[in-house]
């Protein structure tokens, strides 16, 4: 299969997903990072964070259920201006917050729109590249937005301890605008937006092709949020690691798992290019990715920080592999006008399952300390790989309708 010629305007799009979804993955590490410290300077205890959690976990899993139709309405050029300004306001009032109250209020409005902007990336990106270059290309804007949780627990540590928490919040909010006005120009040349029938949240559900894919997201999505959220808290109330010791780590996992990432998009791509129709070359991907879930049995009975830092890049390259290789999974089987509908109920589908742990957690951790949150993932992720093998790699798997998206 011969790839075909990506415009300049497809690269420089791609850059840009990549730097927008690094200041939305910095903003919701920053908070994570800070874990500790806030349970200090604002009070909170274990379960307040599991609201905070909460707070996004909420609004962004509701919004997934409306925002698919706003994109594809109105295109990738406006929504992601518009999600990416709702971040920096996002930003700049969880630097204002006194209480966890406050503060839960502009994680919730985070969640609001970080629900359209990763759709909208999605769309973005898709539209742009073909399929047998496209997981390549979302796995080489990987390490711009990996950059995200990279530096976060530097950046915090760093902010915390020289201007004061609140620092680390507000320098995304200035950067967000700024990147705004260079999407707007940039995301320009590939057509008019089709203006089509909206595509209702039941017609989705209705699918039976996706049904596959939304029980594996159900499944496993909760222990991608689980990674994002209690990992920091991981390090230093179950291995001792201090504020600054995390700042030291922590940005080794997102910076693996992004490595790692390329490499098996490359390789997904390949598979296409050799002649394996997309879906099933991404469901032998998802399949294949199960052999890493001992790594978090590791993690629940380790106490080496050594050993932890590289399970927790194995697993977090893992969980990451499953939530971006479902995607695409799912981008087989839909075609380019109801692409962000269906990224985004799907998204809602595996949301409600990690707002539902998530809000657990807390009192889980309290209860039976942080190797409970491994071991869901010793559980759940073989069951998900048994869905995708029934589903799409036997002899009576859908076929997709047709090519999704081309370029433009």
């Amino acid at each position: 299969m011969r790839s075909s010629k990506i415009p300049w305007r497809g690269w420089a799009v791609l850059v840009l997903t990549g730097v927008a979804g690094f200041l939305f993955f910095l903003d919701r590490n920053v908070l994570a990072a800070l874990k500790t410290t806030l349970g200090t300077t604002l009070g909170l205890s274990n379960e307040d964070y599991s609201m905070l959690v909460t707070a996004f976990l909420a609004p962004y899993i509701l919004m997934y259920f409306f925002v698919g139709r706003f994109i594809d309405r109105w295109g990738t050029r406006v929504s992601v201006s518009t999600f990416v300004v709702l971040m920096s306001i996002a930003a700049l009032l969880s630097s204002l917050a006194h209480d966890k109250w406050q503060l839960s209020g502009a994680r919730a409005l985070l969640g609001i729109a970080e629900a359209g902007v990763q759709p909208a990336i999605f769309v973005a990106v898709a539209t742009w590249f073909p399929p047998e270059r496209r997981a390549f290309a979302f796995a080489l804007r990987a390490p711009i937005q990996a950059v995200g949780p990279i530096v976060a627990p530097v950046f915090a540590a760093f902010a915390a301890l020289s201007f004061g928490w609140r620092s680390a919040f507000w320098m995304p909010a200035i950067a967000g605008i700024a990147i705004t006005a260079v999407w707007w120009i940039t995301d320009s040349g590939h057509g008019e937006t089709v203006r089509t029938a909206p595509v209702t949240v039941r017609s989705v559900l209705l699918d039976r092709a996706l049904w596959g894919i939304f029980a594996a997201r159900i499944l496993t999505d909760p222990f991608w949020f689980l990674l994002q959220f209690w990992q920091a808290g991981y390090l230093q109330e179950s291995l001792g690691v201090s504020l600054a010791g995390v700042g030291r780590l922590l940005w080794l996992p997102p910076l693996g798992e992004t490595l790692l990432g390329l490499a098996l998009g490359w390789y997904s791509d390949r598979l296409i290019r050799r002649g394996l129709p997309p879906p099933r070359a991404r469901a032998w991907i998802l399949i294949g990715l199960v052999a890493f879930t001992p790594c978090a049995l590791v993690l629940a009975v380790v106490r080496h920080v050594d050993v932890a830092i590289a399970m927790l890049v194995i697993t977090q390259f893992m969980s990451h592999g499953w939530l971006g290789g479902t995607t695409l999974l799912a981008a087989e089987y839909c075609p380019k006008q109801r692409m962000a509908s269906v990224v985004g109920v799907m998204s809602a589908l595996g949301g409600i399952s990690s707002i539902l742990v998530n809000a657990a957690a807390g009192q889980l951790v309290d209860w039976f300390g942080y190797s409970i949150l491994f071991l869901l993932a010793v559980a759940v992720f073989p069951v998900a790989a048994a869905i995708v093998w029934w589903c799409y790699l036997r002899k009576s798997a859908p076929r997709p309708q047709r090519e999704a998206v081309g370029v433009p």
